[in-house]
């Protein structure tokens, strides 16, 4: 978020935001990863990535917004 002064917004819920597309992404790399080896397959390894969603989706919802600067 950009506040009224254009600097960006430094309250820890915006900062677990920004970092939410990188770390599903770094989940989907990882999964497929996985799913290379003759063990692991990603029909097992895919509920990691819901795994993963969900904690984060519960960090931004209990992140402190104090601070949070908005248009």
């Amino acid at each position: 978020m950009v506040g009224e002064h254009g600097q960006r917004c430094r309250c820890a819920r915006c900062r677990v935001r920004v970092m939410i597309g990188p770390l599903i992404l770094i989940t989907i790399g990882a999964i497929f990863l996985g799913g290379e080896s003759k063990r692991f397959g990603i029909d097992k390894l895919w509920p990691i990535l819901l795994i993963v969603a969900g904690i984060l989706m519960l960090a931004q919802r209990y992140a402190s917004g104090q601070g949070h600067t908005e248009k």
